[in-house]
């Protein structure tokens, strides 16, 4: 048996025709040569194409953005491919909507020449971070096996962090494997703008975002609003682990679940109290945040419930 290994084929050619002859000679002997046969190799090609209905906007703080990737198998040949897509800095993974491929038939999943590809879809929670072999964070990664001209689609939404000041963010995705070339997506730019406590005041429901209101030109300046009505206001932040402790929230630092958090008011030396009575008291998801909202005007402290056997204070922003 010989084996041979193919090489300089044509670029963007994924089956190509290799004539093959054998040739048989030796010391006092004839010359004998097979008849050519022509050896039919298939290989393999993938596209990563990236989009996005946000590209190039301004993000402002907590907005969600969606990064919509397209992976198809180009070539003559199914594959086994890896897709990777660790999200900038400033941009924090919510879930991820993603196609893949399973090997079965109609007696469930086996491994044999008789078996076909189906296409299954997937939804995945992000705030949970994997590690790679290597230690490594990853914020999504996929293995799947695609066949010949076949496609899958990943969606990924994320969650724009509070920045201290505009930062550029760049993302893309990147497709490796065995045998096959590695691909990086198109990437994908925005801008972050710094962190801006009354832009996410209410993001879902301004109050005319067609028509805003010129301060100098107030709407109907015979009518004005009902001074009786007290201005609300939302309390928020979020807990996280500070790991080098600089006092920067910073997106690959872990998010603490499980705290609670009250608000007290320094007015009347008690947990503040909503509308109805209820007392503003908030356990932390897995994002760490924690949000009071409709708070009167006042004084107020924002009081945490930790483990100080597990955790301390740092100083908020520090500098140097």
């Amino acid at each position: 048996m010989i084996w041979v290994k193919g090489k300089n084929f044509e670029e963007n050619a994924y089956e190509h025709l290799i004539p093959f002859v054998a040739t048989t000679y030796g010391k006092n002997t004839e010359e004998y040569r097979a008849e050519i046969d022509i050896l039919k190799v298939n290989t393999t090609d993938f596209s990563i194409i990236q989009q996005s209905d946000k590209e190039g906007n301004k993000l402002k703080s907590n907005e969600e953005i969606e990064y919509a990737f397209t992976i198809k198998n180009e070539g003559k040949k199914d594959c086994m491919v890896n897709i990777e897509d660790n999200l900038p800095d400033g941009l924090i993974p919510l879930t991820a909507k993603y196609e893949y491929f399973e090997l079965q038939n109609e007696d469930g999943i086996i491994y044999n020449d008789k078996a076909t590809y189906l296409k299954v879809s997937k939804e995945k929670d992000l705030t949970d971070k994997t590690t790679d072999e290597d230690g490594k964070l990853i914020d999504f990664k996929l293995l799947t096996y695609i066949p010949e001209g076949e496609s899958i689609h990943i969606v990924i939404k994320a969650k724009v962090d509070f920045l201290e000041e505009d930062t550029e963010v760049i993302n893309f995705a990147t497709l490796y494997g065995d045998n096959i070339s590695t691909k990086t997506s198109n990437s994908i730019k925005n801008t972050i703008l710094a962190y801006n406590a009354e832009d996410i005041e209410n993001p879902e429901e301004p109050d005319n975002p067609d028509k805003p209101v010129d301060p100098g030109e107030p709407g109907n300046p015979e009518e004005p609003e009902n001074p009786s009505e007290t201005k609300k206001y939302n309390v928020s932040g979020s807990v996280w682990n500070d790991a080098n402790k600089n006092g920067i929230k910073e997106s690959n630092e872990e998010r603490i679940e499980g705290v609670v958090v009250k608000l007290f008011n320094a007015d009347t030396n008690s947990i503040a109290k909503d509308s109805k009575g209820n007392s503003y008291v908030y356990t932390t998801g897995k994002d760490g945040k924690y949000q009071f909202k409709d708070v009167n005007k006042g004084k107020y402290l924002v009081l945490f419930e930790y483990d100080t056997n597990r955790y301390s204070i740092t100083k908020y922003q520090r500098n140097g």
